[in-house]
């Protein structure tokens, strides 16, 4: 009769143990469900946006674009991601019209590996950061558009655009 109790309170014991056990508790679930195997979420970007803080700035003789880019993934939150950025201002204050402006800038930059990552990533508003050089600050009168297009591993492209403020603002 000892012997039982022990053998039970081992085996309760074990019942304890097991929810750290991922694997088992994966395996149980799965046998449980009605789909044998278990689909991962994996989270791929979805959407690009231009941040609101995009804007053309003039350091001491130098014209940039100060780029921030935002990716979100299929619930909606602003993610990491890799793949290619390509980056078009435009002389043209219209958004989303097919029939694009004359192009004044390109731009593309890589953003494969963890040290690209961490040039570009700002983490307090969970964007991507570009200081793209201009030969000269557009015209205050001249309306401009920037499209960015990003093209993840192995996914399909996706673009975000939005109409920048020719002003050039100083950097202090």
């Amino acid at each position: 009769m000892k012997r039982h109790a022990v053998h039970l309170v081992w085996g309760i014991t074990i019942l304890f143990l097991l929810p750290g056990c991922s694997s088992w508790w994966k395996g149980l679930a799965s046998m449980v469900k009605d789909d044998p195997e278990p689909r991962v979420w994996q989270i791929k970007p979805q959407a690009v946006r231009v941040f609101p803080t995009t804007r053309v700035a003039q350091e001491v003789g130098t014209a940039v674009l100060e780029a921030r880019i935002e990716i979100f993934d299929q619930a909606g939150d602003s993610t990491k991601a890799v793949g290619n950025f390509r980056f078009e201002l435009l002389s043209d204050g219209r958004l989303n019209d097919p029939t694009m402006g004359p192009r004044l800038y390109l731009w593309e930059e890589q953003m494969l590996t963890l040290e690209q990552n961490r040039e570009h990533w700002d983490p307090i508003t969970r964007t991507y950061y570009f200081r793209l050089k201009l030969d000269e600050a557009p015209s205050g009168d001249q309306a401009l558009r920037l499209v960015v297009t990003f093209i993840p591993v192995g996914e399909d492209r996706l673009e975000g655009q939005a109409l920048i403020s020719p002003e050039a603002s100083e950097l202090r």
